[in-house]
């Protein structure tokens, strides 16, 4: 493996790639207040589901078993994606601070696009800073 060399960056550049750590460490956190705002979500729907008197004035009774055990996967399936989105995001950010692993953060900046509008614009920049001659450098690639 090739020893960077942090003489070759821009200093503009160097705080482009340090803020753009900043906010990989930021949106791994609101992924994580997603999940636990998703979890909440499941305890209050477990709850509402699960109170026979919530149940009792419904047409045709209560839904069938089938419905929760769905929502079930649902909620796990979504948990699961933003545990997987926070530690990306975090090993992206700690990828920019070191100048490592410019594609997995390329990958990164791609599902953040998926994020509309912060994590587009996040998505956006980290594209466009990684894709900079003197980042290459830094990084080795060019």
């Amino acid at each position: 493996m090739t020893e960077t060399n942090p003489n070759l960056l821009d200093p503009k550049d160097a705080e482009h790639l340090k803020l753009l750590a900043i906010f990989h460490y930021v949106a791994a956190g609101l992924a994580f207040a997603g999940l636990a705002f998703m979890f909440i979500h499941f305890l209050f729907f477990k709850m509402m589901m699960s109170d026979p008197a919530m149940l009792s004035g419904a047409k045709g009774g209560p839904p069938p078993q089938a419905i929760f055990t769905f929502m079930k996967v649902v909620y796990a399936g979504m948990g699961l994606f933003f545990v997987a989105y926070a530690v990306g995001n975090l090993l992206s950010a700690k990828y920019l601070k070191q100048r490592r692993h410019r594609m997995f953060s390329y990958v990164m900046a791609a599902l953040n696009c998926l994020h509309i509008p912060i994590g587009t614009t996040l998505g956006v920049f980290t594209i466009i800073v990684l894709s900079r001659d003197s980042v290459l450098k830094a990084y080795g690639d060019a």
